[in-house]
This record gives structure tokens, sequence and C-alpha cells, in this order.
């Protein structure tokens, strides 16, 4: 994915070139086993709502003009692996898509609490993390699940499940890949707090913060 408007400048090759070589040092792991990183590209079982749909920055004053941006799949896919769980990745998006009504209920309904007009509410609120039941039956060396949220100007964030709260599919498919795979990683592609309590004895997990200024997701 690509913002470009004009020739990208000097001092852009270099700072992107910085990140591309040093972002990878701005992750930490909050658990780690040592099975990453991997050795060598392999076949990755890779999915979650952040692994395509990777966040670089939040909504309203919180988003960033980027010259382009590197999802998770497609930063291991440049890497050498073959990621195989490509049909959860198309499917996955029907399952939020099918909650999106719902959600914009929910903002007219604060804006009339408020005695506000919608966009206020819009512009820093985002959808939260829907219910899903995809299966995740495929052969693969590892399996990453990327769990992302967002947030932004203009709405603060909730505890309900899908926000600060993990859903009950994402709690499931998280403890069971960490069940079947020794070389499992959870990466929290997130803006702030997330309630792990449920998961926070999964043997691999990566803290992928990410920031309003972040310009790059290299480290991927």
């Amino acid at each position: 994915m690509a913002t470009e408007s004009s020739e990208i400048q000097p001092y852009e090759k270099e700072h992107i070139n910085f990140l591309k070589e040093n972002s990878a040092e701005c992750t930490l792991f909050l658990n780690r086993n040592g099975a990453f990183p991997l050795d060598k590209p392999c076949k990755l079982l890779l999915v979650g709502a952040g692994a395509r749909q990777t966040l670089k920055a939040g909504t309203g004053s919180g988003e960033v003009e980027s010259r382009y941006i590197v999802t998770c799949e497609q930063g291991l896919e440049s890497a050498g692996f073959e990621i195989v769980s490509k049909d959860w990745l198309e499917k996955f998006p029907q399952f939020k898509n099918s909650k999106r009504e719902s959600y914009i209920n929910f903002i007219k309904h604060l804006s009339d609490d408020f005695e506000s007009i919608a966009s206020d509410f819009q512009m820093g609120g985002f959808q939260p993390e829907a219910e899903y039941d995809l299966p995740l039956e495929y052969q693969a060396d590892a399996a990453i699940y990327v769990l992302s949220r967002n947030t932004g100007e203009g709405l603060d964030r909730r505890l309900v499940k899908g926000d600060v709260f993990l859903t009950h599919s994402e709690v499931r498919d998280i403890l069971f890949l960490n069940e079947k795979y020794e070389k499992f990683m959870l990466v929290l592609n997130v803006p702030g707090v997330v309630d792990l309590t449920p998961i926070k004895n999964v043997k691999n997990i990566l803290l992928y913060y990410y920031h309003n200024w972040e310009l790059s997701l290299e480290m991927c």
C-alpha cells in the first residue's frame, strides 16, 4: 500500500533505511521461549485481525501520512515465508463487516445521548473486533496470531470484548495455536492496554506497539 504524492526526498530515504535496519530493536517480547526469531523462511500459519490489515497509527489526529506501509502478511511473504492460511485472511473481513451495522447504530446512539453529531464520535471511534468462526486446520511449521486494536481522537476505549477485553474467538484460537505449535507467537498490534489475562501464559508474546508518529512497519 502506498500514499505517494511527490518524489521521495533524500532525507526520507535515509529515515526509511534507518527504520529498516533498527526497527526490530523497538519490539519487546513479553513472553519468550527461544523459538523466535525463526532460523529461515518456512510454511507459516498467519491469522488475526492485524495480519493483513496491520495498523500503523490511530484515527483522527492519531493518523499519519506515510509513503508506504508494509503489513505483517506482506513483510513475511517478502522475507520468503509461505502463508498457508490465505483463505482465513480472505474470509475474516466478512465476519467483521457483518457487525458493521450494529456499530453504526452504536455511534448514532452516542450522538443522540450527547446531542452531538455522529462524526464527532466516528472520528476517534473504531469498530470492536467481532466474534468469528473460522477453521484452523492447516499444516505449517510455525504459527503467528496478530491481535489488533485501534483508537484515536474523540472517543475513549471501552471495557468490552473486542476492545480492552479479548473476544471469545480470539482467546479460543490463540490458546489452540499455542498448544498445537511449539513455534507460536502472539503479536500485539495495539495502541494501548489490552487485557491478556486469559492468555497470559502463551509461550511467545511480542508487543508490536504502534505510535501516532510511526512511519513504517518494517519490524514485521
